[in-house]
């Protein structure tokens, strides 16, 4: 089970959001399912290669600054829309 900071946070965010997601319309739904994929495949990524190198590097941290950055968005933005709604 991965205790990583970044991946922990980003698992917040998604709970958030997931726990809302059925009150969102179809287009916000859907986006949530790519985000819910895009995140797994990431989540996936950061399993293999600390399975593979033992810790996670900085260096690979550093590489996946842009998909952490964007995953974390659009989680933050779905949060913002379910907050609106209530």
């Amino acid at each position: 089970m991965n205790r990583n900071p970044i991946v922990e946070e980003l698992k917040v965010l998604r709970d958030q959001v997931k726990v809302q997601s059925h009150l969102l319309k179809m287009d916000a739904k859907d986006e949530y399912e790519q985000l819910e994929k895009k995140f797994e495949t990431f989540n996936q990524k950061v399993e293999d290669s600390a399975q593979k190198l033992g810790e996670l590097t900085e260096e690979f941290w550093t590489g996946q600054h842009e998909e952490i950055k964007a995953l974390k968005s659009k989680y933050e933005d779905l949060k913002k829309i379910f907050t609106e709604m209530k």
